[in-house]
């Protein structure tokens, strides 16, 4: 899925403040080449791993599913490191005690917003044939395998997701858990948005409706989910390959803001052994614009909420036809902002492109804290989510 627009020479200190769609936590540094060492290095190599701090690698801030490719940072503010095509992710702050979960983390202003950063990264140099390059004293313990051959992107993406849903004109409201790990596209392009700004990019084809339904998945083994108000297990069917939850029924009030989310997975044949933390996020309650009211295709929509716990928000508006063949046409708005803004507006050019044969658009809301990890190859998830959602009826 391609990011959304921002600026391409942000400062880290300084300058404008592009969006984007929610990790949070995460990682040791992820570029594969990194040094985690401050005083190992040869002089020359210190000197060329300064030089590329002074570049400074964060690209700017970013929102939701935008923040990694692959969807492995499905919904948190992130720091984008562009040039190595992933992202740390991050979250508001207001002292160096928010970001205490993330080990070596600190408190810092960012493009004019108080958000946690990372340890200044220093990039390892590239040494001549037969030397040998170092790359830190921690290097063993953040990755597995031969960080020397890492590809710039990872291949394989997955991770867990634990969600609750509310739905009021539906009488809908679920809770439950899914997983899902696949092989990142070979030469796979991300969809191409027809229109994009700021806030907002709208697709024509492409439904980035979250899908609940399980799907064929590597083997990461058995997967325990805790912290929540019910045990969950993810277990992977031999024959359709397919992870499902031991919930027997949706459970509509499966966690509470405040707590600790927590999955293992035991390993398997295609996943190593894993584990990654999240905290749960304030159920998100959404002011404007009210179910069942109308949406104009002609003028900008303001969609508002209660700000809570800092992290981001990100809003989805779709409506669909069906072509010649009975196959539904998804047009998909997908919106994200700083969960403190309490509203964003989604301007009138990209309603516009909502189908004209289309009486209703549904809409949801969505506040999710997370926590990733990238190792080599791999790019993992744990993301926690409470969504709200209706339609809205639209109109010229």
């Amino acid at each position: 899925m391609s990011k959304m627009p921002r600026e391409s020479s942000l400062d880290r200190r300084s300058g404008p403040w592009s969006l984007a769609p929610i990790l949070l936590l995460v990682v040791s540094l992820i570029a594969c080449d990194e040094k985690n060492d401050d005083n190992g290095g040869t002089p020359d190599a210190d000197a060329d791993a300064n030089a590329d701090a002074d570049a400074d690698p964060f690209q700017g801030l970013g929102y939701g599913e935008h923040c990694v490719l692959n969807n492995v940072c499905a919904s948190s503010m992130c720091l984008i490191l562009e040039d190595l095509g992933v992202s740390n992710c991050t979250i508001e702050c207001q002292s160096d005690a928010d970001c205490a979960a993330m080990a070596g983390w600190t408190c810092g202003d960012f493009s004019g917003k108080d958000v946690c950063l990372p340890p200044e990264p220093e990039i390892e140099a590239e040494t001549d044939a037969g030397t040998e390059g170092e790359t830190g004293a921690d290097a063993d313990a953040e990755f597995e395998g031969n960080v020397d051959g890492c590809p710039d992107k990872p291949i394989i993406a997955g991770g867990v997701t634990v969600y609750e849903l509310i739905f009021p004109l539906a009488t809908l409201n679920r809770g439950n858990a899914s997983t899902h790990f696949g092989e990142v596209s070979a030469g796979g392009e991300d969809p191409v948005p027809v229109h994009e700004d700021e806030i907002c990019a709208t697709y024509v084809g492409e439904n980035l409706e979250f899908d609940t339904e399980p799907k064929p998945s590597l083997d990461a083994g058995t997967i325990q989910i805790s912290g929540a108000k019910t045990m969950v297990t993810m277990t992977r069917d031999a024959f359709d390959k397919k992870y499902r939850s031991s919930l027997p029924t949706d459970n509509a009030d499966l966690f509470d803001a405040g707590q600790t989310i927590r999955f293992e997975a035991e390993g398997g044949e295609d996943i190593a052994a894993a584990a990654l933390e999240a905290p749960t996020p304030v159920a998100v309650r959404v002011t404007a614009p009210l179910n069942a009211s109308n949406l104009s295709r002609s003028a900008p929509l303001t969609v508002s909420w209660t700000p809570a716990d800092g992290g981001a928000i990100t809003a989805l508006i779709t409506a669909y036809v069906e072509d010649g063949g009975g196959n539904r046409v998804v047009t998909s708005i997908l919106c994200g902002a700083s969960d403190g803004d309490g509203q964003l507006v989604v301007a009138a050019e990209h309603l516009a492109h909502l189908p004209a044969e289309a009486a209703n658009a549904g809409y949801t809301v969505t506040r999710a804290r997370a926590a990733g990890e990238t190792r080599c190859e791999l790019g993992l998830a744990l993301t926690v989510s409470t969504t709200y959602g209706g339609y809205l009826k639209l109109v010229p």
